[in-house]
């Protein structure tokens, strides 16, 4: 995601749940929690030794990830999927 269209989402977040924005923008993390660029300048995180997403291309990676995990299980265009954990969502725009 660009630095752009993120910034556009905090306003749009800001503007339509205000409280929730507010919660989130206060909330502070831990001091092993990163969120720095990826070699392909995408952001990416990691929590203490463990990373959420590439650290050279999140997008690509994920898109492929997901590419694999649909050939694995039988799913429909239709059905429902249910997602837990987001991370920095690379996986949920491949969805």
């Amino acid at each position: 995601m660009s630095r752009r269209l993120f910034h556009k989402n905090l306003s749009l977040f800001k503007k339509r749940e205000k409280r929730l924005f507010e919660l989130a923008v206060s909330t502070h993390l831990p001091s092993n929690f990163h969120i720095f660029n990826a070699k392909s300048g995408e952001p990416t995180l990691k929590v203490g030794e463990i990373s959420f997403h590439s650290l050279k291309s999140p997008s690509k990676t994920e898109k492929e990830n997901i590419k694999e995990w649909a050939k694995k299980i039988n799913i429909s265009p239709n059905q429902d999927i249910f997602v837990f954990g987001l991370g920095l969502f690379y996986h949920i725009e491949q969805i």
